[in-house]
């Protein structure tokens, strides 16, 4: 997919060099390699954050609140199989 997006003449002028260092005429797998990268890392700190809050959610039960869910995911992974 094509777009537009407005970049600083330096920025413009470091891709082309970079590209060029690699073999490429252009810099579009230089961004989508960015853009990739950039994705990638903020999925993973979004699972991390998700992590993080059920393991303070997890601290906040009581032992047998905590059982009980343990026992009820338990019971969840047999009927998945």
């Amino acid at each position: 997919m094509r777009t537009t997006v407005e970049i600083r003449d330096d920025q413009h002028e470091a891709l082309l060099a970079l590209a060029g260092r690699r073999g490429e005429r252009g810099f579009s797998r230089l961004l989508q390699d960015a853009l990739d990268s950039y994705l990638g890392r903020e999925e993973e700190a979004i699972r991390r954050k998700r992590v993080e809050d059920a393991i303070a959610a997890f601290d906040s039960f009581t032992r047998e609140e905590g059982e009980s869910l343990h026992r009820h995911v338990e019971e969840l992974r047999q009927r998945w199989r």
